[in-house]
């Protein structure tokens, strides 16, 4: 009784290691790798333009941080 279930999962799992149906040969097989120009394109150019952006945003923080400091070490003008 005890190895009946130790069958049934050697079983499923046999089965699940089948090979797939074979295609269609009057049919061709669309290629499923390739992705289309614009989805290469696009893939390309977004993490470029969100380098760009996040550099924009750091130079000006440096921009403001440098207008600080030297705001704070000029000596005070004389009266």
């Amino acid at each position: 009784m005890c190895r009946l279930p130790v069958v049934l999962v050697a079983v499923v799992l046999l089965a699940a290691c089948s090979k797939p149906a074979l295609p269609d040969k009057d049919k061709p097989v669309e290629p499923k790798a390739l992705a289309r120009h614009d989805d290469l394109e696009r893939a390309m150019r977004e993490p470029l333009q969100r380098a760009k952006d996040t550099q924009a945003v750091v130079d000006a923080a440096a921009s403001a941080q440098q207008a600080q400091i030297d705001a704070a070490t000029d000596p005070a003008p004389d009266h």
